[in-house]
């Protein structure tokens, strides 16, 4: 699925690439005969990959549970095991010895990989304090554009999973990512025993409050400017 979107938006950007080719070379040459920057014909990449980590962001959930789902089995009365997906198929072996490695490829790029490649991009020196200016910007009610806000670019790639959060705790998407992983498990992996289910899953989304209690700043409505 993240390849079917990422294809999508590719083809999204290089027809705005070669739209904006075909417009500046309709544009009269500037004074004194210069070209035009090269880098505008680029610039709306950066609005193309906030939607593509917008969107592989909402489909995070839907990847695991997918992946889980291929070990999810329970016994039948014949005291085997079926996959409860397809219970023509049993487990351990036939369907779900095919799909077990790609399910555990699926959980390790998509379910470590993406709050993993969000804290790589959210953590370093010089992000933080990207981050730090673009929400003085947007806590000021200042208007986005190119030119008024020095993190303009910047925000439009990555805002999506930060701004809910003050710049210290500019990571705690990564923490509500891996609550849902977490939650996600349990309600798979455990609905053999529903008593066990139930605790567990009460235990995860209590820790998860409780964090969210001490630690996590997150921003009010108010202070939140969609764009």
């Amino acid at each position: 699925m993240p390849l079917v979107v990422a294809a999508f938006f590719s083809v999204v950007f290089w027809g705005n690439y070669l739209r904006k080719r075909v417009v500046e070379a309709r544009k009269p040459p500037l004074p004194g005969g210069r070209k035009r920057p090269k880098k505008d014909l680029w610039r709306h990449g950066h609005r193309v990959i906030g939607a593509f980590v917008g969107i592989v962001n909402l489909l995070y959930v839907f990847l695991i549970v997918v992946a889980f789902d291929i070990f999810d089995c329970s016994e039948r009365e014949d005291g085997k095991w079926y996959m409860d997906q397809y219970p023509e198929h049993e487990c351990k072996t036939g369907l779900q010895a095919e799909l077990a490695p790609w399910a555990l490829l699926c959980l390790f790029v998509y379910g470590v990989g993406i709050p993993v490649g969000f804290l790589c991009v959210l953590l370093t020196k010089k992000n933080r304090a990207r981050i730090v200016r673009d929400q003085e910007h947007v806590r000021l009610r200042l208007k986005q554009k190119r030119g008024e806000n020095v993190e303009y670019e910047f925000h439009n790639r990555w805002n999506g999973i930060y701004k809910m959060f003050e710049p210290e705790y500019c990571w705690w998407c990564a923490v509500i990512l891996a609550r849902k992983f977490a939650i996600s498990f349990v309600s798979i992996m455990f609905n053999a025993n529903p008593m066990f289910q139930a605790s567990l899953g009460l235990l995860v989304i209590f820790v998860a409050f409780a964090a969210q209690m001490v630690r996590a700043q997150q921003r009010t409505r108010s202070d939140v400017r969609t764009n």
